[in-house]
């Protein structure tokens, strides 16, 4: 799972010689070269170690670089340092979820909403980690709540849906996700795909293999179907 949260940083204020140096990197990670990347805000970083939003920069580069536990090290560090801002609680429960281990990122979502109820990607986080606990009626609340605040948001909605057929509503979840399913992003890939599964588990496997041949070969479809199948006689 990806959220689009951006750090708030204050780079003027580590001086002339440091913002450029945050402009390349920040155009660096954008452009998808975390590692190089990385080693500029590691750079900020042993000459400024003061710079939070430079931390939580590092941490979101080192979790795209699939090194959770590094990125853990350093949200949980800017949280001991400023543990007024919101965003390290964030990426920390992101950084859990990619370890699986949804209880401490779900107690991380839990206090980024102690200090704003509204934020929808700590609602959203939140959701995912009482989904991975099998909690989804409480998930499902939390995806309810964050879609009060962004209705249009499709990351939420997808989520919300695929929770719909996890706990075993699958026409509600049908009915969420088929909207989204036309999006040529990747919002529309992922609602294809929890199209197809709930399909699957609802056992209308035509259905099922339609969403999922939009995107995938016959071989993977077939493989998904099985999984499907599967789930839905437990």
């Amino acid at each position: 799972m990806r959220f689009d949260t951006t750090a708030v940083r204050n780079d003027e204020a580590a001086g002339p010689d440091t913002a450029p140096l945050l402009r390349l990197a920040d155009e660096m990670k954008a452009a998808g070269d975390s590692e190089a990347a990385s080693r500029i805000y590691e750079r900020v970083l042993q000459d400024q170690p003061h710079m939070n939003g430079v931390r939580t920069s590092l941490g979101q580069t080192m979790l795209d670089r699939d090194d959770a536990s590094g990125a853990l090290k350093h949200f949980r560090a800017g949280i001991e340092q400023n543990p007024d801002i919101i965003d390290n609680y964030i990426w920390a429960g992101k950084a859990y979820l990619a370890l699986h281990q949804p209880r401490p990122a779900r107690a991380m979502f839990e206090d980024a909403l102690e200090k704003d109820s509204r934020s929808v990607d700590a609602l959203n986080g939140l959701g995912v980690s009482l989904d991975s606990l099998r909690r989804h009626q409480e998930a499902q609340k939390a995806y309810v709540r964050a879609l009060a605040v962004d209705t249009k948001n499709g990351a939420v909605r997808n989520n919300y849906g695929l929770s719909l057929a996890l706990g075993g509503d699958f026409d509600r979840a049908i009915a969420e996700l088929t909207p989204l399913a036309s999006d040529e992003g990747l919002v529309g890939l992922k609602a294809r795909q929890n199209l197809a599964l709930a399909y699957g588990m609802k056992g209308d496997l035509v259905s099922a293999a339609r969403y999922g041949k939009a995107d995938y070969d016959d071989e993977a479809v077939r493989n998904d179907l099985r999984v499907y199948g599967s789930i839905e006689r437990r």
